[in-house]
């Protein structure tokens, strides 16, 4: 199937490319997938992570010790640091792979198992993983006034409404409060 010379010319612009500057690995100048990248690994000893990512305890700065004693859940980093990490993208944007499962695994992946998998996701794909790991604990309302007519005290007084199920002293504060303010 054939662009339309439009469409070419829109994909040629510098503004809808990657990036404005010529990768560089030699200057750090990489966005993904630089070849100085550490590889993703992790070595336990005795129930202790001794490396991560090729970087032994002992050359351990403050991030990795934080990140080997809190961050990484050693239950489950064998299983997590096997799994092929296009294999953990894919349950990522997968809607049958529950959440909990995903957050169960990536917890026992290190910051170069995490970069990969990120790696294999496109920009959509990232936003689709985003949304389904950002899992709110309490559901969140979000209202605005679309109509400049409408008086914001009486639509803040049917959130409150429907917030407290049409009952209770919540909803009929706020529509008491609204009544005196359109008064």
């Amino acid at each position: 199937m054939t662009r339309s010379k439009r469409f070419e010319r829109r994909a040629e612009r510098p503004v809808n490319q990657d990036s404005f500057v010529a990768e560089a690995a030699a200057l750090g100048l990489c966005v993904m997938d630089s070849p100085n990248d550490p590889k993703p690994s992790l070595v336990l000893a005795n129930g202790c992570v001794v490396e991560i990512d090729g970087c032994g305890e002992a050359a351990f700065d403050v991030i990795d010790r934080y990140i080997a004693r809190y961050a990484i859940d050693l239950a489950v980093a064998d299983v997590a640091m096997a799994t092929p990490s296009l294999d953990i993208a894919r349950m990522l944007v997968d809607i049958a792979v529950p959440r909990a499962q995903i957050v169960r695994l990536l917890g026992g992946c290190t910051p170069a198992k995490l970069c990969e998998i990120v790696s294999h996701l496109n920009v959509v794909a990232m936003m689709m993983a985003l949304q389904k790991m950002r899992a709110r604990r309490r559901p969140g309302n979000q209202a605005h006034v679309t109509n400049w007519r409408e008086n914001p005290a009486l639509m803040a007084a049917d959130a409150a409404d429907q917030c407290a199920g049409h009952s209770g002293r919540l909803a009929n504060a706020a529509w008491r409060r609204a009544d005196a303010m359109r008064g």
